[in-house]
């Protein structure tokens, strides 16, 4: 990266408005905040959408792989006991003031996925099976969450 601010936004969420970048960058950009992102249920700024300055980033040694103990494998972790996010992580090391979190909006049950908002939609982490490949149920998901959010749907399958 080669700029001073970093975001991150999942290869499975999507922008749902315009502004939806200043919402991020604009607490870290003016110093309210170190990090600003969407707000986590644990109350924590989830890498889904995140932004921080790089320089943070670096000295701080974070990183944006999720964080297990020694011995947890991923389908038995416990998120918040024995495995963390990493926007979890982060986040915990800055004080609560340096923290700015973007609320969720309202979920939408209608709509599949795990985190849905007037600013971002992701769909959860269910898009992938665990070869990596785009399953058939998680894409008719996909499409059909799209539509309701009434937005286009590229199919990565030929």
């Amino acid at each position: 990266v080669r700029t001073d601010i970093v975001v991150t936004l999942d290869s499975d969420a999507i922008p749902l408005r315009d502004g939806w970048l200043d919402l991020a960058v604009d607490p870290v950009r003016s110093g309210r905040a170190r990090i600003a992102g969407a707000r986590s249920s644990r109350e924590f700024a989830h890498p889904v959408y995140l932004a921080t300055h790089t320089l943070d980033f670096i000295r701080c040694g974070w990183s944006f792989q999720i964080f297990l103990l020694p011995g947890v494998r991923g389908e038995t972790a416990q998120w918040g006991v024995d495995a963390w996010d990493t926007g979890e992580l982060m986040s915990k090391q800055v004080r609560p003031e340096e923290l700015a979190l973007i609320d969720a909006g309202p979920v939408r049950p209608d709509i599949p996925g795990g985190f849905v908002s007037d600013v971002v939609y992701h769909h959860g982490g269910v898009t992938r099976e665990g070869g990596g490949a785009v399953s058939d149920i998680a894409l008719r998901g996909w499409r059909d969450a799209c539509g309701r959010l009434g937005l286009s749907f590229l199919d990565p399958k030929p």
